[in-house]
């Protein structure tokens, strides 16, 4: 007895994969994240690459949920100040003096 698959079967997986392929599209470049390598899921639960979503990140100057372009002059000057206190906070500082 030969095995004959059901037409409806084969038409609903390959709508599946269509349906699949339609929504499964990079945010940022509208591109299939379908068997891509680097895909990742952003905020909101959409798709996207990895490089495009680096890009947009840069591009908008975002840092870790902290958009500086939104932050106001003196806001963005106390956070340079916080920054270069931490950073030389973490430098290593020699205390013995050298002597000749």
């Amino acid at each position: 007895m030969e095995f004959f698959p059901d037409i409806s079967i084969l038409a609903g997986f390959l709508y599946f994969d269509a349906m699949v392929s339609f929504f499964m599209r990079c945010v940022y470049c509208d591109a299939s994240v379908v068997g891509s390598r680097d895909a990742v899921t952003v905020e909101g639960g959409a798709p996207a690459h990895a490089n495009c979503y680096k890009y947009k990140l840069v591009s908008q100057r975002v840092f870790r949920d902290i958009k500086l372009t939104d932050l106001t002059d003196s806001e963005l000057n106390e956070l340079h100040e916080l920054v270069k206190s931490e950073v030389n906070s973490r430098s290593v500082v020699c205390d013995e003096i050298e002597l000749f």
